[in-house]
């Protein structure tokens, strides 16, 4: 009984985990959908840029992981 319980509570938190990182994931290209639309030959990171991606790696330890 317990160890279904166990099971049950574990399942739910990485339901929602996986919501989660994909929710960041989302975000994160977004933001690099918004980088690459700016009007100039080469798409440059300007400092509010950098901030949001150190901000992206706190919450998010997938971060840096390749897709």
């Amino acid at each position: 009984m317990i160890h279904a319980l166990l099971t049950f509570i574990s399942s739910l938190v990485s339901i929602f985990k996986l919501r989660r990182d994909l929710a960041l994931e989302n975000l994160a290209l977004r933001q690099q959908l918004a980088v690459y639309k700016r009007r100039q030959r080469r798409p440059w990171l300007c400092p509010r840029d950098r901030l949001f991606w150190v901000c992206l790696s706190k919450v998010w330890r997938d971060c840096a992981r390749p897709f």
